[in-house]
């Protein structure tokens, strides 16, 4: 389980109502489809896409992964023998899933 809380702090009550009425308002909200365009186009800036385009027509779970590895770095531990998830093994290499279940890795 993960849980994120992000707390805001404001300089005055009038700056509060400011920033709770900008949330009321759609218009000024972004669009799933304006963020998937903004990512699109700086994945296609740094060539990992093609064109902005495909970050709206490819199939979420890989854009989700080319997100992850262009934006997102985990620091790999020294202390572990394998530095990856390697319950995400089976699912990239299906034909390691017997060997995982055997080793008693992942369930």
């Amino acid at each position: 389980i993960s849980i994120v809380y992000r707390a805001r702090c404001f300089k005055d009550e009038r700056e509060a109502k400011i920033f709770q009425e900008h949330l009321r308002d759609p218009s000024q909200l972004m669009t799933l489809d304006h963020v998937l365009t903004t990512f699109g186009e700086d994945l296609a800036k740094r060539r990992i896409i093609n064109q902005a385009e495909d970050a709206l027509t490819m199939p979420r779970l890989e854009l989700a992964i080319k997100l992850l590895d262009t934006y997102v770095s985990y620091p790999i531990s020294t202390s572990v023998w394998v530095p990856v998830n390697y319950c995400m093994i089976p699912r990239l290499y299906p034909w390691t899933e017997p060997l995982m279940k055997a080793l008693g890795l992942c369930g």
